[in-house]
Formats: C-alpha cells, structure tokens, sequence
C-alpha cells in the first residue's frame, strides 16, 4: 500500500482520492475512497470503494474492477465494505449501489482462472505492445510507440489491421522496411483477406519507405477509377460550405455542441457557439439556414466536413429540438473528406501518403511548446498557438483588449483543413487523369 494511502486511512480522513492498494499479485487505485461509520482495525471507521466512469451504462467488467478494489480495502482495513459505488456522468453524479456479496462468487471464480492462466504459462509468454483504442489515453503510451517505432513495426503502416499483421508473421515479414520490399505479384494465397489487401499496404509501406529515407514528404496519386477515390469527389462550386462541430459527449445527459464552425471558399470564417442548451438549438438553425440559403443561390454546393461525426451530429440536434426536419435531409447529405461509406472513400484509396503521425514524443513537445508559450505570453496573448489554446481552454480567442477574433481561431480548425483537402484533393485528381491518358505513375515530393 502507498505510504500515503496508509496515513490517510488511519488518520481516518473522509475521502481518499486515488488511493493505492495491493499485494504481491495484484494492484489497484481506487477512483475515491469514502469513510463510512463500520468499525474495522482502523477504528470506528472503514471505508467504501467509488469509481467514477464516463460510459452511462455499468459493464460487467466494472463490477468486476471493484470487487478487486473492495477486496484489496477489505484487506487493509481488516473488514470487506458492504457496498461498492459506481458514479457516472451526468448531470446530478448519484452514485450506483451494488452490494459487494451479491457479485462475490463470481469474481472468485473469474480470478480464480485468469490466475490459473498465469501461474501456468506467465514465464512463458511473451507479450508486445500492440496499439489498442486504449493507447491514447495509457500511461504507458510513450514507452510502448517508441519500442513500436524502433522495431519498424507493421503496426505504423497506415491502414493495415491486425489480421493483415498476423499473416505477414506467418510470412515472416515483420516490419515496415520488410513489407515494402515483399515481392509482387503476392507469392502466397493469404489465410487472412484477399492477395489485393495486401499489395495495398505492401504499397503503402513502400511510399513510407520512401518518404522516410529521403527525408521529405512523399506521396502518389493512384490510378483512376470510376466511381472510386477521387473520381466521387463533386466539381467545386463558390457556394461549397466546409464544416466542423466541436463536441462534449459528457456534458448532460445528452452531450452537447457547443461550437459551429463553417469555412468558406472566399477565405472567410463563422461560427456560432452552444455553451447552452438554447445557444446549440440557435446555433443548429443558423448552420441549416445557411446551408440552405447558398443551396438556393448555388444548386451545385455541397457540405465538406473531415470524419463521419458532423452529419449525424446534425440529425441528432434535429431530433432534440424539432427543428428544421424538413432541411436536414437535404443539409446532411455531405462530403465526407477523410472517408465517407466503404463504396464512396474519397480519400484514403485514391493517394497513398508517407506520413503516419507524429510520435508521442512530438505531440508531448508540441503540448509543452504551448505550455510554455502561454505561460510567459498569458493566456489572452496574440501568437501562433492561439487556435489550439483556445480549442483546449474552450473559451473564444480574443485580443489583448478584449475583442473577440474570430479569423485566427477558424484558420487550424478542421473545416479550413476539409478547404485544403478539397483543393489539394482535385489537383490530385487531375494528375491521376493524366496518368490515364500518359499510363505512368506519379510520385510526388
């Protein structure tokens, strides 16, 4: 037990935050530790165990997590808390109560063969970390990229799964630099996907080899086919609005859409914001009406936007306040930049791209380089990283004197970028139509 945690509990202070338990095979941290009135070998004191949790819906492997962490406390404090709490979000935080005998049996037997597992093959297995939905937010996130990165491991070709990795093992093919070399045609018939999938991430690998030995950005365009990649993407049209919501799934019951954003064609920028529930409604009734004011003036616009969110994000807004049904059909019909459904995928198929993202290294330097520079600047100071200080402070960029700006906070939001990835998209699709008529492929740097 951390020594901190020891002195609280015996100094029988009234909530513990974060507190450490454990023993030789398990450990935990407890989420909130609260004083109850049940005597234990503490005193006329004990404690019972809270965990906080975003998901509005208790899982299995919660109670699970608790009765480990009730376990542990019972353990210290020489007496099993009679009940175990899960908080979750919301808008009054009331606590779920389970009674921790009701779950005891079951969590015995599932312990009991996951330490069963252990005990018989722990020395012998070897574990990697591959990347999870996890990873973002692990503590370990840092550790395990850089191992990743410095064994060139497939996991950094962007694109590939899992199941894809798994076969190129069985190949013995296990990093980048080795998969962009597997000869082509593909020798074998895959267990796994079909040979095609394969010369895709084979070629992937290869432009990321490329651009990683020469030291400059790489990329090339494909060939064109009709109906697919960029040969979907619509002609431009002055009246092309570019769109991005900035969302809080935990704010309520429901989340909300506190900030509109809307790029457009002649550089411009506006927005409208929803800290509230009547300022999202205005703000949704805004973006429809405009919408459909420049569809009126142009017939041939679309709405850009960069990743599946914005579109049902709207006929959500539709469905809550019960407004404008009979525009949204028409206003979420959009184009969907980074990949709209698997038959329409507008960009990732049509341009292979040498560029993975930066390491956590880079984005942990990035965040201190803003760290710093507001420190010393102030937070209501002019500069280069105003747009991304104001989206993590969620507060309107504003002048030295108070006067809220509104250009510099839309220039590195994500509809100025679907702006760019429009443009840059039909420049690409032009050099993949000169590819056809010329039969070679173009690389770029």
């Amino acid at each position: 037990m951390h020594a901190s945690t020891r002195f609280a509990r015996e100094a029988g202070v009234d909530v513990i935050v974060q507190a450490a338990f454990g023993n030789k095979d398990w450990f935990g941290r407890v989420d909130v530790l609260r004083k109850i009135a049940k005597p234990s070998r503490l005193g006329d004191w004990s404690y019972e165990v809270f965990d906080c949790k975003l998901a509005h819906e208790t899982k299995a492997a919660t109670i699970l997590q608790l009765s480990l962490y009730s376990e542990l406390v019972g353990a210290a404090q020489g007496a099993l808390p009679d009940a175990m709490y899960v908080v979750p979000p919301g808008e009054t935080f009331e606590p779920e109560r389970y009674r921790t005998l009701d779950y005891a049996a079951y969590y015995r037997y599932v312990k009991s063969r996951l330490e069963a597992v252990i005990g018989a093959n722990g020395a012998a297995t070897e574990t990697y970390p591959e990347p999870t939905p996890h990873c973002d937010i692990c503590r370990w996130q840092r550790e395990c990229d850089k191992e990743r990165r410095g064994d060139d491991h497939l996991s950094l070709v962007a694109g590939i799964n899992k199941l894809q990795r798994k076969q190129l093992g069985i190949w013995e093919t296990t990093t980048v630099a080795g998969l962009a070399a597997y000869p082509l045609p593909i020798p074998h018939r895959p267990v796994y996907g079909s040979r095609e999938s394969y010369v895709r991430v084979r070629e992937q690998a290869r432009v990321q080899v490329a651009g990683r030995e020469s030291g400059t950005p790489v990329h090339e365009v494909l060939e064109m086919t009709d109906g697919h990649g960029l040969s979907l993407l619509p002609e431009p049209s002055p009246g092309d609005v570019f769109f991005d919501l900035e969302g809080d799934p935990f704010v309520g019951l429901s989340g909300r859409e506190y900030l509109f954003g809307v790029a457009l064609p002649d550089g411009s920028y506006e927005y409208r914001w929803g800290l509230t529930a009547d300022q999202e409604r205005d703000a949704f009734v805004w973006f429809v009406d405009l919408v459909m004011a420049r569809r009126a003036e142009h017939p041939a616009m679309h709405v850009y936007h960069y990743a599946p969110y914005e579109p049902s994000a709207l006929k959500r807004l539709m469905g809550r306040y019960g407004v404008r049904e009979d525009e949204i059909d028409a206003v979420a019909r959009t184009v969907d930049i980074k990949k709209t459904k698997k038959t329409a995928e507008v960009h990732p198929t049509a341009v292979f791209v040498d560029k993975t993202g930066p390491s956590s290294e880079e984005q942990a330097d990035a965040l201190y380089r803003l760290g710093d520079w507001t420190l010393f600047e102030g937070v209501n100071a002019p500069g280069p990283y105003r747009a991304a200080r104001d989206l993590l402070l969620r507060i309107p960029p504003r002048l030295a004197d108070g006067t809220t700006v509104v250009s510099a906070y839309g220039e590195d939001t994500k509809s100025s970028f679907a702006c760019v990835l429009r443009d840059t998209s039909h420049a690409a699709r032009q050099i993949g139509l000169r590819q056809r008529s010329t039969g070679q492929r173009s690389q770029v740097r």
